[in-house]
């Protein structure tokens, strides 16, 4: 089959190219992270890190804003609770349900978290040039609340 009748793109389109782009970015990240002392973090974890942050919220919550179900949740849960980077605690009058606090740990590794992403940011300015850098901040930014507003069209 020559690739003039391959069905699919024969190229990376936008998704794929966004996808690479923050693959290439959660790489450095996870690099930086572990060469600040946080060699026991997986690229995984960074979901329950993801803005604005576990803090306080319900486990409930927390899976509804990253998008994983409650179990794939709970896994991930107990893996950074067992390295220290959170806990869970009762809230409320009655103590039922359960809100995710940051460690010590843990608010360290999002202090170092952000940090890396900065310098990440500050390296890409360097790459790509400020006027560049600042436009790409600006689609980022309008590609949600864009394909958002056009779902409510169709």
């Amino acid at each position: 089959m020559s690739t003039g009748s391959y069905p699919g793109p024969t190229e990376p389109r936008t998704g794929a190219l966004l996808r690479l782009a923050s693959e290439a970015t959660h790489r450095a990240l996870l690099e930086r992270l572990h060469a600040a002392g946080f060699e026991d973090v997986r690229a995984s974890h960074f979901e329950l890190f993801r803005f604005p942050g576990p803090q306080g919220m319900r486990p409930t919550e927390l899976a509804d804003h990253v998008g994983l179900s409650k179990q794939a949740l709970n896994h991930l849960l107990n893996e950074l609770e067992s390295l220290g980077y959170l806990t869970r605690e009762g809230a409320g009058a009655d103590g039922r349900h359960r809100v995710v606090r940051l460690t010590d740990r843990g608010l360290a590794f999002a202090a170092a978290g952000k940090s890396a992403v900065l310098a990440i940011e500050d390296e890409l300015t360097m790459i790509l040039g400020k006027p560049r850098m600042t436009r790409l901040m600006e689609d980022l930014i309008a590609i949600p609340a864009g394909l958002k507003a056009l779902e409510g069209t169709e």
